[in-house]
């Protein structure tokens, strides 16, 4: 995982690493799933949803408080990288507001 994203940052919005990336959310290790949180918001464009997409799930559904921990603070790169969208606003309010989180 770790070698797709460096490999995704030197790219310019590398969609094929980005879905591999993505993939990975869903790892049965949480140690993956925390890369994963980690390298998503530098492995596409701020503006591209996928990222977005996958971190809100992690964020708001993952068993392990430390991706889900790991997943907000992506959502929070991504603000400061330039996603300045509707949908990263509501992503982040949800991330904020989840009655679930510790």
């Amino acid at each position: 995982v770790q070698a797709v994203a460096e490999v995704a940052k030197v790219g310019e919005d590398d969609n094929q690493a980005l879905k591999m990336i993505a993939a990975l959310a869903q790892d049965l290790d949480e140690e993956v799933r925390i890369v994963v949180a980690e390298a998503l918001p530098w492995s596409a464009a701020p503006r591209r949803k996928e990222a977005l997409s996958s971190l809100v799930t992690m964020a708001l559904s993952d068993e392990s408080s430390q991706v889900r921990l790991r997943a907000i603070r992506a959502v929070n790169v991504l603000f400061e990288r330039g996603n300045r969208s509707r949908e990263a606003l509501q992503a982040a309010s949800a991330c904020l507001f989840d009655e679930d989180a510790e």
